[in-house]
């Protein structure tokens, strides 16, 4: 089963970035928009693994979870993969003073390791896909979109508490991916 590990966003931070999605949309730009519904910050994409994979999985992500916190990350901005000029990837940022996301990536990443999944060979950068650019099309509009966006960072400001960490199977369809939550692993209260 196609699968990775993520970040839930809560329904008011997923209702704020499709009005977002909303503003790019007008500039009739070829994009593949995420669907509110799985809107999310992946921590770490799996590909295909297997039942007693999952089984691991789903003990690591509660030990993880156990030893952190409940925290708030802080949204930060719009942009683009590789760049506004030329996207492909539009995203949102995460505070770079966010250090519980990366700590989060850095302890499952040795972790998984174990139950045969490939090292990541990218480093971690914490974002969360609004959509992905199919084509060319009025790519100059969604530039000038994506600028007018930035010129305005309180547009994408938000903090936002994150209390569990989660397996999602991925089932790839025609009109998008289908998401299901397959663990979820509450953090530790204060």
């Amino acid at each position: 089963m196609r699968s990775f590990i993520a970040i839930n966003l809560p329904d008011q931070i997923k209702n704020s970035l499709t009005t977002i999605q909303d503003d790019l949309r007008k500039s009739g730009a070829d994009v593949s928009w995420v669907a509110r519904n799985n809107i999310h910050l992946t921590l770490r994409f799996l590909g295909d693994i297997n039942d007693t994979q999952s089984k691991a999985i789903t003990q690591i992500l509660n030990e993880i979870a156990a030893q952190t916190r409940v925290f708030t990350m802080d949204l930060s901005g719009i942009g683009a993969f590789p760049s506004v000029i030329s996207p492909r990837v539009i995203w949102i940022g995460i505070a770079a003073d966010n250090q519980e996301i990366k700590k989060i990536a850095q302890l499952l990443e040795p972790r998984i390791q174990t139950v045969g999944i490939a090292a990541e060979k990218k480093e971690f950068n914490a974002h969360i896909t609004l959509g992905r650019v199919r084509s060319d099309l009025n790519r100059v509009h969604l530039t000038n979109a994506i600028k007018e966006l930035q010129a305005c960072p309180e547009a994408a400001k938000q903090a936002v508490a994150i209390t569990t960490i989660t397996l999602i199977q991925s089932t790839l369809t025609p009109r998008g991916p289908i998401y299901e939550t397959l663990a979820a692993a509450s953090l530790a209260t204060p």
